[in-house]
């Protein structure tokens, strides 16, 4: 007997942007290994990927941590296009990085055009508040402009990783969902109208051929089968619209 082929869990791609040396792959190993690296080195792109238990369900989540130098800039649009959640990730120690993150925003959605794709906003290396340049309320402001969430994390001390984390996964998975739906009902809509207007052409294939049958020559007559087409066709378009 052949065995049924088993289902993996589902997997969803999130990607990592923001400047170089803000601390994303320090994020990302924390996330993965529990360890943070204190050496940087640039990242060209690296990818990585870990089982995650969201509700009872198992998923995979693939993160893509992607370079934050303008060098590759150039490359950044295709890496976007198979996202499908954003971790958009600035210094608080580093104004520049913060003023970076707009132009993290605007390419990322001029690439994917929807502004309604997960996005997180994090404000790593909280744990050098003492040389913090960029206020709380800033950060606090811009991500209610763009209608995110806005986390302070910290690589180092693993503070807030957790709950980046738990955010991302869960934003990408109910935006998935969402999307599922409305092409469920989409081809629902669909197919209820390919059904009504199979059913209004066989009505009226169905009245020519019963006014050559009964060979209808008094205008009563003929008037009273048309309101009956009229009805029935009144009803398919109400089920139609009941329908979607």
């Amino acid at each position: 007997m052949s065995k049924k082929p088993t289902v993996g869990p589902a997997l969803h791609k999130v990607i990592m942007v923001g400047s170089g040396g803000v601390g994303k792959s320090a994020l990302t190993l924390q996330f993965m290994y529990d360890e943070f690296v204190e050496d940087y080195e640039p990242t060209k792109a690296d990818s990585y990927r870990k089982k995650v238990v969201l509700d009872g369900e198992e998923v995979q989540i693939d993160i893509l941590d992607t370079a934050g130098q303008e060098d590759y800039a150039a490359i950044r649009d295709n890496y976007f296009r198979s996202g499908e959640g954003f971790l958009c990730v600035f210094s608080i120690t580093d104004d520049e990085s913060f003023q970076a993150t707009q132009e993290f925003r605007e390419q990322i959605l001029r690439v994917k055009n929807d502004e309604s794709i997960p996005f997180l906003l994090v404000g790593n290396k909280c744990d050098l508040s003492d040389k913090r340049k960029v206020p709380l309320n800033e950060c606090q402001t811009r991500a209610q402009q763009w209608q995110v969430p806005y986390v302070e994390t910290s690589a180092k001390t693993r503070e807030n990783v957790d709950k980046v984390s738990a955010s991302w996964c869960v934003s990408v998975c109910v935006c998935t969902c969402v999307r599922v739906c409305v092409c469920a009902l989409f081809y629902v809509r669909i197919c209820s109208c390919i059904v009504v207007l199979f059913l209004t052409k066989l009505l009226a294939l169905s009245t020519i051929y019963i006014l050559r049958l009964f060979r209808v020559n008094s205008c009563a007559e003929l008037c009273h089968i048309a309101v009956l087409c009229v009805s029935f066709v009144s009803f398919l378009i109400s089920f139609e619209l009941h329908l979607t």
